[in-house]
């Protein structure tokens, strides 16, 4: 078929000239390698980046440790030895937060672990979720990705610690409250009981002692009388029947209550009499009253006769009121004649009574041999009371030996049972690690503009020279000066790319709106960066021709996997991390990151150096490296066909 024929035959052409060419093959090989070359070295950097022991992180533990239950608890210890002991990161300890943080800012670490002072007593309080506070430090703007590890190892770190925490806990719980807080208390109880049962004891004892003693003495007296009342009875009953035996006979008290009773009739006639006396006086005095009266009526003889009746007329009347008075008193002496005629029969039936009961007593009274038994009892109560006395003593030893066994015992025991303070959640979840970022990055497409910028011009200059024939010179102009020759052919390039860095700079300000911390920092190092990879681009062209525009890729390559602008270099190979402070777009990246978020406490200068002196070296090189291509004006001409 024609068409096969025509295939076949350019195609032929081309190998052909590939056969006349042994530098266009080699050509051919490398750009066959390159995308190999390049899936290579930028998988093999980011091949295992949970690999994270070589990334440099700080710990800063401040903590002062607590003691709970009689324990002594140090946490931030703790999570020091275990961080150390798992390798998740490189870490260092240090003592000082401000140079920790200024660590941070300044890129030395990734990120810093601050354990404040009393975060061991926050976190087994637990009052309240996150009351253990551990703070990690690290900057966005530093680099985006570590400070995304960084928030991982923090949600870790909590998710460890609080696990950690609670084992303690626990461990605390079943080894302090094993005995139980309640059965504590009711021991404590039970033996203050004890105690002051023991203390009453004592005092009892001493008590009883004394009692004892004076029942002793009492026990002896009682004895002694014991013996008087033995005695006693004993001529009691003699004593008894020898007024039994002289009592008088019945006959007699009878005739002394008759006699008595004659006297109180006669007292009582004699009163009657009195009485008739005493009127019959009354009534004399009256009538001779009368007469006297009667008389004086007769002048004469009857004066005289009335002075003569006077005087007996007194004498009735007094004869009258002393028969008055004896009249009361025979009253009185009656009424005495009448109770002692009262009293003699009272005393004749309890003389009787008397009689019968002096008869009965003897009868009553305990037999000799019962006096006997009686006098024994008490001394034998006697010589009890004394050997009960002679023991109390040992008694109230024991009840003191007793209470200073108890007291023992109680100040023994704890003074309590420490119980677990706080609320549920806080004791689940007591440590909240808190992220503080410096230099803050507003999201995931605006941490890719640093190491974005550089790719960006980079290309741009690998492009340049596509348009600019950087080897060759026109004949006319061939005989300037090395250094005027160098000059020259970088001038225009040079502001081609300084053109490109500026619409970058207004592509990432008036499109993308991202915010810019230090905006002259920002302008000179991405004019700087251009500057830069414009005059490697040249110097490589300049000693290798079209194959240096190949190298200029694979530097491209090599610069975008080993700078650290997407992952962190330490996470990367041996080489690239050799490397990595000896290639232009690592200082970049700084610098744009320095200016673009603020972050390595804002240094943009330090890195914006070391780009120009990148842009100078490379100037140098393309000076002095290489030879001229020189041609005719009419040929001097793009190196691609438009």
């Amino acid at each position: 078929m024609p068409l096969i024929a025509d295939s076949l035959a350019i195609a032929r052409a081309d190998a052909a000239m590939l056969r006349r060419q042994p530098r266009l093959l080699l050509a051919l090989l490398g750009v066959v390698l390159i995308p190999a070359f390049y899936a290579l070295i930028y998988l093999e950097a980011v091949w295992d980046t949970s690999s994270t022991e070589a990334l440099p992180a700080i710990i800063v533990n401040l903590d002062r440790g607590t003691e709970q239950h009689g324990r002594r608890i140090d946490l931030g210890a703790d999570l020091v030895r275990t961080l150390q002991a798992r390798r998740a990161f490189g870490f260092t300890v240090g003592d000082d937060e401000t140079r920790a943080r200024q660590s941070v800012r300044a890129g030395r670490s990734l990120f810093a672990l601050i354990i404040p002072p009393d975060f061991s007593t926050n976190a087994m309080r637990g009052n309240s979720p996150g009351e253990g506070r551990l703070v990690v430090y690290a900057s966005e703007g530093n680099h985006y990705t570590g400070a995304g590890l960084a928030r991982r190892f923090a949600a870790e770190l909590g998710h460890q610690v609080n696990e950690t925490i609670n084992e303690r806990r626990w461990a605390l719980v079943l080894g302090a409250n094993a005995g139980s807080g309640d059965r504590l208390e009711r021991y404590r109880g039970a033996i203050g009981q004890l105690r002051d049962g023991a203390r009453a004891q004592a005092e009892g004892a001493g008590r009883l002692a004394e009692g004892s003693g004076r029942l002793a003495e009492g026990a002896d007296e009682l004895a002694a009388g014991v013996n008087q009342v033995a005695e006693g009875s004993r001529r009691l009953g003699i004593t008894l029947r020898s007024l039994d035996a002289g009592r008088p006979p019945a006959a007699e008290l009878e005739a002394l209550k008759a006699g008595a009773a004659r006297q109180e009739a006669g007292e009582q006639a004699l009163g009657r009499g009195l009485d008739t006396l005493r009127g019959s006086a009354q009534a004399l005095g009256d009538g001779l009253g009368q007469l006297r009266e009667a008389a004086q009526a007769q002048q004469g003889v009857g004066e005289a006769m009335a002075a003569r009746l006077d005087p007996p007329i007194g004498a009735a009347h007094r004869l009258a009121e002393g028969l008055a008075t004896a009249a009361e008193a025979q009253a009185r002496l009656a009424q005495g004649s009448l109770a002692l005629g009262r009293g003699v029969g009272a005393l004749t039936d309890g003389m009787a009574t008397m009689g019968n009961a002096i008869s009965a007593l003897p009868a009553a009274l305990p037999a000799e041999e019962r006096l006997t038994a009686l006098t024994e009892g008490g001394r034998a109560l006697a010589e009890g009371a004394a050997r009960l006395h002679a023991g109390l003593p040992a008694l109230r030893n024991g009840a003191g030996q007793l209470e200073s066994g108890l007291v023992l015992l109680e100040r023994s025991l704890p003074a309590g049972v420490e119980t677990l303070d706080g609320t549920a959640r806080g004791l689940a979840a007591p440590v909240q690690p808190e992220i503080q970022i410096d230099a803050p990055v507003r999201n995931d497409g605006t941490a890719l503009v640093p190491p974005t910028i550089p790719v960006a011009l980079w290309l741009g200059a690998v492009m340049i020279a596509f348009v600019f024939p950087l080897r060759t010179l026109p004949a006319d102009v061939a005989g300037a000066s090395r250094l005027g020759r160098a000059a020259g052919k970088a001038l225009l390039p040079a502001a081609a790319a300084l053109a490109q860095a500026a619409a970058v700079l207004l592509m990432a300000t008036l499109l993308l709106r991202i915010p810019v911390s230090q905006p002259d920092g920002l302008v000179l190092s991405v004019a700087a960066a251009s500057l830069a990879f414009m005059m490697i681009t040249l110097a490589v062209v300049r000693a290798l021709g079209d194959a240096g525009k190949a190298l200029a890729s694979i530097l491209l390559i090599v610069q975008v996997s080993a700078s650290g602008g997407i992952v962190p270099v330490e996470l990367t190979s041996e080489f690239f991390q050799k490397i990595n402070p000896w290639l232009p777009f690592t200082w970049v990246v700084r610098a744009v990151r320095a200016s673009l978020f603020g972050a390595f406490d804002r240094e943009w200068l330090a890195p914006l150096g070391m780009v120009l002196l990148a842009a100078l070296v490379a100037f140098a090189c393309a000076t002095l490296v290489g030879r001229w291509r020189v041609v005719a004006r009419d040929l001097y001409r793009p190196t691609i066909d438009f």
